[in-house]
Formats: C-alpha cells, sequence, structure tokens
C-alpha cells in the first residue's frame, strides 16, 4: 500500500505506470528491430556473395539461346547474365531470339490482331527497324559474337 501512496503523490496511478512500462518495451523493442534489419541484410549479402563466388557451376563451351518479348529486355533484365555466358574464357555461343515484331501493320491487320487478343509490342510509335538496330548493337556491346546472332521475329 505504500507504494501506492508514493505513486499517487507523484500524480501517477497504478494504471499509468502499466502504461508507462508498455510504451518503454514497445520503444526498446522498435529501437531493436530497427538496429537488427540492417545487421540482417549484410549477412545475407555476405552470404549470398560467398555462395555465387563459389557454388554455382559455370557453362562451358554451350551453345545458348535467350528468349525476350521486346527489344531492350537483354539490357534491362539480362544484361547480368548475358556478360557471364558470353565471357570469352567460357566459349559459349550465345544467341538472342526476340519475339516483337518490328514492321509497320496497316489498320485492318492491327485490328485483326487486336481482336484476336494480340498486342503489337515491338513498333510502338513506327520505331520497330530502330529497335532491331538497337537491339543488334547492344547485344554485341554485352559480347555476342556477330549481328546474325540477333533474331527479331517480324510475325505476330
Amino acid at each position: 500500500m505504500p507504494h501506492q501512496a508514493a505513486l499517487y503523490c507523484k500524480g501517477l496511478t497504478l494504471e499509468d505506470k502499466s502504461t508507462a512500462n508498455a510504451s518503454s518495451t514497445s520503444n526498446i523493442m522498435i529501437t531493436y528491430t530497427v538496429a537488427a534489419v540492417p545487421l540482417l541484410i549484410i549477412v545475407l549479402w555476405l552470404y549470398t556473395a560467398q555462395m555465387s563466388s563459389s557454388g554455382f557451376p559455370l557453362l562451358r563451351n554451350k551453345r545458348i539461346c535467350l528468349l525476350i518479348a521486346h527489344p531492350d529486355d537483354e539490357a534491362m533484365f539480362f544484361a547480368p547474365s548475358v556478360l557471364a555466358l558470353t565471357r570469352p574464357g567460357l566459349g559459349n555461343h550465345l544467341k538472342i531470339l526476340c519475339l516483337s515484331t518490328g514492321k509497320e501493320m496497316d489498320a485492318t491487320s492491327e485490328m485483326v490482331l487486336w481482336l484476336k487478343g494480340f498486342l503489337r509490342t515491338g513498333n510502338a510509335d513506327g520505331l520497330g527497324e530502330t529497335r532491331k538496330k538497337e537491339l543488334t548493337k547492344s547485344a554485341k556491346i554485352l559480347g555476342l559474337r556477330s549481328d546474325d546472332d540477333v533474331l527479331v521475329l517480324d510475325d505476330p
């Protein structure tokens, strides 16, 4: 009872004290969580970096076809993979097959494709030929051997 009297003299009730303790515990938990998350991220990054340098098999002397939907996908999504696969010492021969159209279509053909549920993807704004050339140039920069290693399908 003297404990309750001391709390009451300070202007606190027992309910106020339990609320203050819960708030303090909550603040401590938040602090530990904020400190633990970056540490966990660093540990996981180090683990995956160590695994990728020693645990994954290398493809050697293989013929590989990279299938992409649109020109520029090879650079936006697959550049690290293409660079790794085309390293000179591995002897791989990589080809890219792009399933995007590069031709202009007349309005009737475009309407028929739209009605059948097909979308034209490769000739946005009439840049189909430009996108094909950019794809070929990008592929050569990423390590493909020749322009013939890039094929863009013209028919939807």
